[in-house]
């Protein structure tokens, strides 16, 4: 434990033509944050694309059960979907078989649809909350509030801890800034939700429900995740509602620890997205590229550009 962990996420057999990925793996070397998806060969594009605006739409008819400041977000995500629907564009004809980012930070970046963020705040968080304290946590939902960048997307938070080692959370409240992002055609712009909401609100509770004990080391044994936002109920009147519930529990613990490497391994050629030095760039199969050498980082990221071009 400590700051040393990997979390593994693979597609389900059944779901796998539905599924862009194989698999996924998040991993730490105790500095930077590893992640590497692996494209599923079954994963037909156009059909998931068409399948992702018809969600949209059904939640766009919908509007009372909308919160407000999602509706624009929605449209500007059904645009994106409605530019990809390109049937000749399949995974096959890529130059990269998987995607990759590299972070400097100790925790997992949020994706919109994947748990991996909260699965890592309840089995992996100790060594981030030693030291960030009680008073923040990183974005485990859609829901937070606006996402900024240049707080390495952590969110306020109140902070409870087990009292027994390795002090897992168990109970983080995220409290929403009281503000949404809004798309216009110069940008996006944020802007206050109305009174009484603008001073902020708890909108995503996670919760540790049963805990075990393995060898003196305490682990939660199930927790849930509630994700609350705005509507308006039937009379007009603006409201916070429950939005999405998520229940885990835990199926099986190991001991001792089978993994030796951290670091998510490179077994196929993989666009990666360096935070470290910001550049984009087709890392193959090996090692992953360190920050030591810039002018080998660079000299990826041309290959790519030109392989685009033919």
């Amino acid at each position: 434990m400590g700051k040393l962990w990997m979390i593994r996420v693979a597609s389900v057999p059944s779901r796998a033509s539905w599924s862009v990925s194989e698999y996924m793996e998040f991993g730490t070397d105790g500095t930077n944050t590893f992640r590497v998806s692996a494209f599923n060969p079954a994963f037909d594009n156009t059909a998931l694309t068409r399948k992702a605006i018809q969600m949209v739409d059904r939640q766009l008819a919908d509007g009372s059960k909308i919160p407000e400041e999602l509706r624009a977000e929605l449209l500007r995500i059904k645009a994106k979907f409605e530019g990809e629907l390109n049937p000749a564009a399949t995974l096959a004809d890529s130059v990269n078989k998987a995607i990759g980012a590299v972070h400097s930070v100790l925790y997992p970046e949020y994706i919109p649809g994947d748990y991996t963020a909260m699965r890592w705040l309840a089995y992996c968080s100790e060594g981030f909350f030693d030291e960030y304290g009680k008073q923040q946590a990183p974005y485990i939902s859609w829901s937070d509030g606006p996402l900024d960048s240049t707080t390495n997307y952590l969110a306020t938070a109140r902070v409870s801890r087990m009292p027994d080692r390795p002090q897992l959370p168990t109970e983080v409240a995220f409290l929403h800034a009281g503000s949404y992002i809004e798309p216009t055609a110069s940008g996006r712009i944020q802007k206050p939700l109305g009174a009484p909401f603008a001073e902020g609100y708890t909108n995503v509770l996670f919760r540790v429900t049963a805990v075990t004990n393995l060898d003196g080391v305490m682990l939660p044994k199930d927790f849930s995740v509630c994700v609350y936002g705005l509507s308006r109920n039937p009379s007009g009147q603006r409201t916070i509602g429950l939005l999405t519930r998520i229940e885990a529990t835990t199926t099986g613990i190991r001991t001792p620890c089978s993994i030796k490497e951290f670091v998510p391994r490179l077994t196929e050629p993989t666009l990666v997205e360096d935070g470290r030095v910001s550049l984009q760039y087709l890392a193959k199969p090996g090692p992953w590229p360190t920050t030591n050498d810039p002018t080998q980082l660079q000299s990826f990221e041309r290959e790519i550009r030109a392989k685009r071009r033919q």
